[in-house]
């Protein structure tokens, strides 16, 4: 599935030779970070998104994957108050709580070992086991 940052042109209705109008889109190779959860099973959870220094962000997914979810920050880049709000969009879309617990892998990086991220995931039943940073690519398994 290919996914696009550039929108649709809108239509624009001004004065006529009036020049001052401005409108914010994301350039044409910004990077957008994706977060992906799929289940043992295959069943994959909605799309989180986050973009770099944009408004409105809602706008990019209007035809984007269903109930998908939309972040935005500085970096554009995880961060451990978006790792926080990644836990409660994966609560939201499956069943664990204390008594069923679920296990989510993730890597070791400094924005998943943020105190609130681990009071939550353990609160909400989140077993959060993690790999060194930047070596996930390297322990999957070879074809």
């Amino acid at each position: 599935m290919g996914i696009t940052t550039v929108l649709h042109p809108l239509r624009v209705v001004a004065p006529k030779r009036k020049n001052n109008l401005v409108l914010y889109l994301l350039p044409r190779g910004e990077l957008v970070t994706f977060v992906g959860t799929i289940s043992a099973t295959g069943i994959a959870l909605p799309a989180i998104f986050i973009f770099l220094r944009i408004r409105n962000v809602e706008n990019y997914l209007e035809d984007g994957p269903a109930l998908s979810v939309a972040f935005r920050n500085k970096s554009g880049y995880m961060t451990g108050e978006l790792f926080v709000k990644t836990l409660k969009h994966i609560v939201n879309h499956t069943i664990c709580n204390a008594d069923n617990k679920i296990l989510l892998l993730i890597d070791n990086h400094q924005s998943h070992r943020t105190l609130q991220a681990i009071h939550y995931a353990r609160a909400s039943g989140i077993v959060l086991p993690s790999f060194p940073p930047h070596t996930s690519h390297k322990l999957q398994l070879q074809k």
